[in-house]
C-alpha cells in the first residue's frame, strides 16, 4: 500500500534503484554505473515520460523503442491515494513490508490513520514488495533470486485470520 501519488512513488523507486546501482560491487556494479553515466540522468528522464504521458490523449506511446501504456499512467496519476483512503468505509487488512523499496512501511500506518473504518495493520519483519522475507539487507536486485522462494506464510495466515474475524 502506498499514500504518495504514483509519480512520486515511481520516483522514490528510481532514486532507490540508483543508490544500489551506486554501491554494487565488481563488474555488474561498473557495468550498471557505467550505463547510467552514459545515459544520464535517470531522474530527469523519468520525469519528461510523466510530462510526456500527461501532454497526450493516446492510449499508449511510444519512447525510443518502449511501449508505455500512457492511458493507465494517466489515469493512476490523477488518483489521490490519501483521498481514496480517507473514503473507505469498511474494515480492512493492510499487509507491509518492513524491507518493502517500493511502498513505505509508514504508509501502511498512515492507511489506518486515514481510514474511517477499522484497519489491521501488520508491518512485518524482513518483508519485501514481493511478500518473499529477505534476512540480507533491502534490495531491488534480489528481486529474481527471492522469486524462487514461496510467498510467506505468514501472509495467507494474516488473511486467512481477518477473514474469519470480519
Amino acid at each position: 500500500p502506498f499514500t504518495q501519488n504514483i509519480e512520486a512513488v515511481i520516483e522514490q523507486q528510481l532514486q532507490q534503484t540508483m543508490q544500489e546501482i551506486n554501491v554494487l560491487e565488481g563488474f555488474k556494479g561498473f557495468m550498471a554505473r557505467l550505463f547510467v553515466r552514459l545515459s544520464g540522468d535517470q531522474v530527469k528522464k523519468q520525469r519528461k515520460i510523466f510530462q510526456q504521458v500527461k501532454n497526450t490523449s493516446k492510449s499508449s506511446i511510444k519512447i525510443k523503442k518502449t511501449l508505455i501504456n500512457a492511458k493507465w499512467l494517466r489515469e493512476l496519476s490523477a488518483i489521490d491515494p490519501k483521498q481514496v483512503f480517507a473514503s473507505v468505509t469498511v474494515p480492512s487488512l493492510v499487509i507491509g513490508g518492513e524491507k518493502d523499496l517500493q511502498c513505505r512501511p509508514q504508509d501502511a500506518r498512515d492507511i489506518a490513520q486515514l481510514s474511517q473504518a477499522p484497519v489491521q495493520v501488520n508491518v512485518l519483519e524482513n518483508l519485501t514488495h514481493i511478500l518473499r522475507l529477505d534476512d540480507k539487507p533491502a534490495s531491488i536486485f534480489r528481486y529474481k533470486e527471492l522469486t524462487e522462494k514461496p510467498v510467506d506464510s505468514q501472509i495467507s495466515q494474516l488473511i486467512i485470520t481477518w477473514m474469519r474475524e470480519h
